[in-house]
């Protein structure tokens, strides 16, 4: 069944603030320490800190911008897994549903939000500061939708992977909450 227009709003609320969200920042914060990117924050827990919110204040515009389309166009946020096949036929259907989605009837359309997302987000934040170059830009919207094709691939494989999982670690909360 369709979502509500709420419905989809709290599921791009979850892609900014939920836990698999915070893992991310944290993660994407950490490695930014470690090549000492940018160099200027310097390091440290307040570069640490500064990253942190980088890139929270990165997801939630790109999540309020993927939003904002879906809205308009009216796209399921969601991604329907195909559970079955070989791991080549899997693949190939999280790469395909990454850039076909569902819509409000049930209906198969591109995925506008996605792109409207990954190649608005770079131009509009900055991160920090940097002068604009047309390259870098399409390179970072093009990072953004190789992003979206490894999460459609995370959620196709990661309930299989669960399932190996020891139970407690099966059902901690951002295991949980990354399994569709």
């Amino acid at each position: 069944s369709p979502l509500t227009l709420e419905q989809k709003y709290m599921y791009s609320l979850d892609r900014i603030v939920g836990p698999d969200a915070v893992v991310g920042f944290a993660a994407h914060a950490a490695i930014d320490q470690v090549w000492n990117r940018p160099a200027s924050w310097g390091d440290g827990g307040q570069s640490y800190g500064m990253a942190v919110a980088t890139h929270f204040g990165y997801r939630f515009l790109r999540e309020n911008i993927a939003f904002g389309v879906r809205a308009l166009d009216h796209e399921d946020p969601r991604y329907f897994a195909s559970g079955h096949g070989t791991a080549w036929q899997r693949t190939r259907f999280a790469i395909v549903h990454t850039f076909l989605v569902r819509n409000d009837n049930g209906s198969q359309m591109p995925a506008y939000s996605l792109f409207a997302s990954s190649f608005a987000t770079p131009l509009i934040a900055q991160g920090y500061p940097r002068r604009f170059t047309f390259g870098r830009e399409a390179h970072l919207g093009t990072v953004g939708v190789g992003v979206g094709v490894l999460t459609s691939m995370w959620h196709e494989f990661s309930p299989d992977l669960a399932r190996h999982l020891p139970r407690r670690i099966r059902e901690w909360g951002p295991i949980q909450s990354s399994l569709p």
